[in-house]
């Protein structure tokens, strides 16, 4: 008997799997990835306070009038790509509730993870939720459901919404006693005194951009200047596990790799002219290094590199938000060992290549965006184009979390 039931048990769970493959896709629970998944209060650019790590909006105990963002995460388990639409359902009908409504062309996964551990093949799509309570929402615990729709099939997750304080009954305001108007009192006319003839105030000189590169020593020939280059504000994005390395260099005495494959980040401060901008960045990667096995316990080998300019900053709350950031780069992650650009949510690959030293390059004037990447030679590996107007660069922003993937020569100027 008891063995039986064993059979029955391992029936059921080879069932729940196969359905978990055939269902396609995931939305990537609260307890997993070791990140914070919601803000508060997010009131742009200030994201306010991360939730503590494994926890979504439902860490925050929020005030009537106040706004929440949690971040969503799904992952295509199928076998093609595809489109995914988002949903909310669950919460008061008279509060501003935004979500992305659709997350569009999510690569294949090319090995199905266990669920709630993540996995370095694991294909992903982006979006976020934002929530705002009105003045007179009442306190509470409100849970809500995000599920998401594909071709492939669908997938739910539940959060709540916590609210202290409440509606106040308005105090009725007293009628005031009417005051009899007074008697009014001629106004003498006034002597009219001549208007003096103003000076003319001198137009300021717009201060010039500098030309050439903008970036301060985009080379590292002189090593990793920390006080320059900051870390970004997440605590598993830091700074402090990119160095500069002999073996990095592409030109001069150094580059730039991380110390451990794992998230580094790091930003420092440009100008923008208003009328348009270049950036360039040269990448060493090595793909059969990203074939050692993958583990959340162990660390990995996949560590995406990339590096661009973001319209954030270097002060901003919260520098890791990846709508803000137009960069360039190597991503074996989402996009599976891809030479590959990235503008906000939109991330793309060009093409699988082989180990050796890549040149992306970055243009925008003013109305368009344009990605290229180049091999060694010179050849054109990959282009893209986004029309966009009105970006404004603030920082640099760079990826270096790899031990075999590199970084170098880094370019900026703008007009």
């Amino acid at each position: 008997m008891k063995k039986l039931i064993m059979i029955l048990f391992a029936l059921t769970l080879m069932i729940t799997i196969a359905e978990a493959q055939e269902t396609g896709i995931w939305l990537q629970s609260v307890n997993s990835g070791s990140q914070s998944w919601a803000f508060y209060p997010y009131n742009p650019p200030s994201y306010g306070q991360m939730s503590a790590v494994n926890t979504g909006t439902d860490y925050f105990t929020m005030d009537p009038g106040t706004s929440t963002m949690r971040k969503i995460i799904v992952h295509n388990h199928g076998s093609v790509a595809t489109d995914v639409t988002l949903e909310v359902s669950g919460l008061p009908a008279d509060w501003n509730v935004k979500i992305t409504p659709i997350i569009r062309n999510i690569n294949p996964v090319t090995t199905f993870p266990a669920h709630g551990t993540g996995s370095a093949t694991s294909h992903q799509g982006y979006g976020s939720i934002v929530v705002t309570l009105p003045p007179g929402a009442q306190a509470g615990s409100y849970e809500y459901t995000i599920k998401a729709t594909s071709p492939l099939g669908t997938s739910t997750l539940k959060d709540k919404i916590n609210i202290g304080g409440g509606q106040t009954t308005p105090t009725p305001t007293a009628t005031p006693t009417a005051t009899p108007a007074p008697t009014s009192t001629p106004t003498p006319t006034p002597t009219s005194t001549p208007t003096p003839t103003p000076t003319a105030t001198p137009t300021p000189t717009p201060t010039p951009i500098p030309s050439g590169n903008l970036i301060k020593d985009g080379g590292f020939d002189s090593g990793l200047d920390r006080t320059y280059w900051k870390g970004t504000k997440l605590s598993n994005y830091r700074n402090d596990q990119v160095v500069a390395d002999q073996k990095a260099a592409h030109s001069g005495k150094y580059g730039i790799v991380g110390v451990k494959d794992d998230y580094s980040r790091m930003v420092a401060p440009v100008p923008y002219g208003g009328n348009g901008f270049t950036f360039s960045a040269w990448f060493y990667v090595a793909p059969e290094e990203d074939a050692i096995p993958y583990s959340w316990g162990t660390g990995y080998r996949g560590t995406s590199i990339w590096a661009g300019v973001t319209d954030l900053d270097v002060n901003a709350d919260f520098l890791d938000d990846i709508n803000h950031y137009c960069v360039v780069g190597y991503n074996n992650r989402s996009a599976d060992s891809q030479i590959a650009y990235h503008r906000g949510l939109n991330y793309r690959g060009f093409k699988k290549v082989g180990t050796g030293w890549y040149k992306g390059v970055i243009t925008y004037d003013g109305k368009t965006l344009i990605f290229r990447q180049y091999d060694n030679s010179g050849n054109l590996v990959g282009e893209a184009q986004i029309s966009e107007t009105g970006f404004t660069p603030r920082s640099i922003v760079v990826n270096a979390g790899s031990t075999h993937h590199y970084i170098d020569d880094l370019y900026y100027t703008t007009w």
